[in-house]
C-alpha cells in the first residue's frame, strides 16, 4: 500500500467511516421504521469509534490531515443527524436549540475582530484541542444517550448542556479578545 493510500485507509479512518456509515443509518431511520434497539446499539458503537479513532492515530501514529478533517466532519455530522432524531423522533426539547444563533454570532465577532485587527485568532477549530472542548464533546454524547436510552433527567441535562455551551462560547470570545490584544 502506498503512502497516499494509507493516508486515506488506516485504522483510525475506518472507525470514523464506520460512524459515517451509522450517521446516513440514523438519517434513514428518520424516514422507515429500523429497530430502535439497532440504532440504540449503533449509536454507542458510534461513540466508542470516536474515541478509537483518535487513540489509535496516536498509538499507531498514523495522525493524518486527511483523518482529521474526517473526524471532524462525521462528528459533526453524527452529532447532528442524532439530535435531530432526538428531536423529531424522540420529543426533544426544541427550546434547546437556542444555543445555535449566539453560537454562531460569536464565532462570527471572534473572526470579525480579527479581520479589523488583521491578526490571526484562535480558530474555533483549533479550540477544540483544549480541555474546554473535550468536554462540551463528552456532554453532546452523553446529551445523545440520555435521549437515544430515555434516562431520567434527560431534560435537566439537556438544559445543563446549553449552560454549559453558553460558558463554553463566552469563555471562547474571551480568549479571542485576549489574543487579539497581544501583539
Amino acid at each position: 500500500m502506498n503512502q497516499e493510500t494509507k493516508k486515506f485507509h488506516n485504522i483510525p479512518n475506518l472507525f470514523s467511516y464506520f460512524r459515517a456509515a451509522v450517521t446516513i443509518i440514523i438519517f434513514v431511520a428518520l424516514f422507515i421504521d429500523i429497530s430502535f434497539i439497532l440504532l440504540q446499539i449503533l449509536v454507542v458503537l458510534a461513540i466508542l469509534s470516536d474515541k478509537l479513532d483518535g487513540f489509535c492515530a496516536r498509538r499507531f501514529n498514523q495522525i493524518t490531515k486527511f483523518g482529521s478533517l474526517l473526524d471532524s466532519l462525521v462528528d459533526a455530522a453524527f452529532i447532528t443527524i442524532c439530535i435531530l432524531y432526538a428531536i423529531l423522533k424522540l420529543d426533544f426539547p426544541i427550546l434547546i436549540l437556542l444555543f445555535g444563533l449566539p453560537f454562531v454570532i460569536i464565532v462570527l465577532l471572534a473572526y470579525l475582530i480579527s479581520a479589523i485587527l488583521k491578526k490571526k485568532i484562535l480558530s474555533f477549530w483549533d479550540f477544540g484541542k483544549r480541555p474546554e472542548s473535550k468536554m462540551s464533546a463528552i456532554i453532546l454524547f452523553a446529551l445523545i444517550i440520555f435521549y437515544f436510552f430515555n434516562l431520567p433527567g434527560k431534560e435537566y441535562f439537556a438544559w445543563l448542556m446549553l449552560i454549559f455551551i453558553y460558558i463554553y462560547l463566552v469563555y471562547y470570545f474571551y480568549l479571542v479578545i485576549k489574543n487579539a490584544k497581544q501583539k
